[in-house]
């Protein structure tokens, strides 16, 4: 038996199986490109990773996407108690970084969005300016908005007369204020041009029961109302432009040379006497007061335009100002004011049932359908005008100014920490619902087997060869040396038949 066959042939076949499982590992990995010898490819080259580097990549990340990262795993993981717990904590000490931060939303926004921070913002006005005209605009809203402003009118106008308060109303600087001249102007020249085509009666356009409390009225307030007149007539010019009309009517009806016979300053007296000594009698008040009332029906059975005709209203405006101007300066003093409100009061008071809509509805029955139907018409005329927008956008540009100027702290401060705390709750909850919903929307729009892929091929070749070794380095070269023991075992066996 030769010793030396025992020894020799046992080594080399160690060494050959060492070699071989060390070459085959490295042929792994290596060559990490193609190599060619005189234009031949050379076999093997370039090593198994990297010439199949595209399948691995694909294969791993259908491997970690369907059974490593699957679905359920994900959600298990992203809903886990330490999780939650840890965004519990985010968003406690989010909450209290906001709540320190003296930092006003302007500030902060600045930060955010650098130079686009203005054009954001001008953004969000115009959507915002958008989005109210538009929903002013639909039926249902606009419908709403006038609903709301005539329950406003009615409440309004559902006020008793006694609580009207006359005497603010009522004033010196009102009556002589520009706007109320205008309108009374306004609503004379009007009511002329009405009235000179009018048809119907005084008696088919007042209700009846106007008729009877100014009846009432004129009875109860009589003395007062003569003692007015009296008062006016009394005055130095009211003397002279009656005289003058006198005079004219007795030139006009008996000639100029009557004239010579009256003394218009003794007529004009004896008259103001009569009517103060008729006051003092109450026969004769009776049927002064009985004539009015009779004049009254005379008066409401005629045709507006009759009395248009017989009376000549002032053509020219600036006549219509001047009769104004008169009666104004009447009844603008102070001492006349005051009257005028003790004798509206005193009616009122007595009238503690009715309101100013039962008032208004007995002048114009469907008065509050047709202002329900020129607010809604003039609404929608207002929304359609590009001044409405211009409007609408200032508006909601200031409020968006003065809202970023708030410090985040003070925003923070007025949510409190009772809301603060539900915040929490939400964001959690929401957080859940969304992962649990929709995590395939999750999954699919991750795509991890993709991103593992993409990876993987990003990978420079020795940086993956060095992924791997770091992991299997161990177990790579046990191989290596498994094969050194099989390929002494290996070698030992044939000298070992031999000499048997």
């Amino acid at each position: 038996m030769n010793i030396s066959e025992f020894i020799i042939s046992p080594i080399a076949g160690s060494v050959i199986g060492y070699f071989t499982n060390w070459l085959a590992i490295k042929m792994l990995f290596r060559p990490y490109e193609e190599k060619r010898l005189f234009g031949i490819k050379i076999p093997f080259t370039p090593g198994l990773i990297p010439k199949e580097k595209h399948r691995i990549a694909k294969k791993v990340g259908e491997t970690v996407g369907e059974h490593l990262l699957s679905e359920e795993a994900l959600v298990n993981a992203l809903v886990d108690e330490k999780v939650l717990e840890s965004l519990n904590h985010i968003t406690a000490n989010a909450f209290l970084y906001l709540r320190n931060n003296e930092e006003s939303i302007d500030t902060i926004l600045t930060k955010i969005l650098g130079d686009h921070k203005n054009t954001s913002i001008e953004f969000i006005e115009e959507k915002f300016t958008g989005f109210i005209l538009q929903k002013i605009n639909d039926k249902e809203v606009l419908d709403g908005i006038t609903l709301l402003i005539m329950n406003h009118i009615e409440n309004i106008l559902n006020r008793k007369l006694e609580d009207i308060p006359i005497e603010n109303i009522i004033q010196d600087d009102f009556l002589q204020s520009d706007v109320f001249r205008e309108w009374i102007v306004r609503e004379i020249i009007e009511f002329k041009d009405r009235i000179q085509n009018e048809e119907r009666s005084l008696s088919q356009i007042i209700p009846d029961t106007w008729v009877v409390s100014a009846k009432e009225f004129i009875r109860q307030y009589f003395p007062s109302l003569v003692s007015f007149f009296i008062d006016y007539m009394n005055k130095p010019s009211t003397q002279q432009t009656l005289k003058q009309i006198l005079l004219e009517l007795i030139q006009a009806n008996l000639g100029k040379l009557a004239l010579m016979f009256v003394d218009a300053d003794k007529i004009y007296a004896k008259t103001i006497h009569y009517i103060e000594e008729s006051m003092e009698k109450e026969e004769k008040r009776e049927v002064l007061l009985k004539q009015i009332e009779s004049f009254i029906d005379y008066a409401l059975e005629k045709p507006l335009k009759e009395w248009a005709d017989k009376i000549q209203l002032a053509e020219h405006i600036n006549k219509i100002e001047d009769i104004l101007n008169k009666v104004l300066f009447y009844f603008t003093r102070e001492e006349h004011i005051a009257k005028l409100k003790i004798m509206i009061k005193e009616y009122m008071r007595k009238k503690d049932n009715i309101t100013i809509l039962s008032l208004i509805n007995t002048i114009t029955p469907n008065l509050i359908q047709d202002v329900h139907q020129w607010i809604k018409e003039y609404l929608r005329t207002l929304i359609q005008k590009e001044e409405s927008a211009k409007k609408i956008n200032l508006f909601i540009s200031k409020e968006i100014k003065r809202f970023l100027e708030i410090p985040l702290s003070h925003f923070m401060k007025e949510i409190g920490k009772a809301t603060e705390k539900k915040l929490q709750e939400i964001i959690i909850h929401y957080y859940k619902q969304m992962i649990t919903n929709k995590s395939s929307d999750i999954i699919t729009l991750l795509n991890i087997p993709h991103i593992v892929e993409k990876q993987i091929m990003d990978f420079e070749t020795d940086y993956t060869e060095q992924i791997i070794l770091s992991v299997v380095d161990r177990e790579l070269k046990a191989i290596t040396w498994l094969g050194g023991l099989l390929g002494f075992i290996i070698g030992f066996f044939p000298v070992l038949f031999n000499n048997l």
